[in-house]
């Protein structure tokens, strides 16, 4: 199950963050995937708290509106490995 945040003024992505603590009796019962305002800076401390399925992200990693920045892309992957315990 892809958890994502939701608006009704904007269509894809939102990039906002939501309340991820409302998901953990899911968690316990499914494979649950995150997404919506992770970023290299949260996403990290989001795999250590609610080791979710898998995470998501867009906007998170973005230099500009649907332009993915390499450094960010990294930067987020080596967030998930370090609290993952692979980095």
């Amino acid at each position: 199950i892809l958890l994502d945040s939701w608006s009704p003024d904007q269509r894809g992505g939102t990039g906002r963050a939501w309340d991820w603590e409302a998901a953990r009796a899911l968690l316990a019962r499914r494979r649950v995937i995150f997404a919506g305002g992770l970023h290299p800076g949260n996403v990290g401390d989001v795999v250590r708290t609610f080791r979710p399925h898998g995470v998501d992200v867009s906007s998170g990693v973005e230099s500009a509106v649907r332009v993915k920045a390499v450094d960010r892309v990294r930067a987020f992957v080596q967030a998930v490995r370090e609290a993952d315990g692979e980095g």
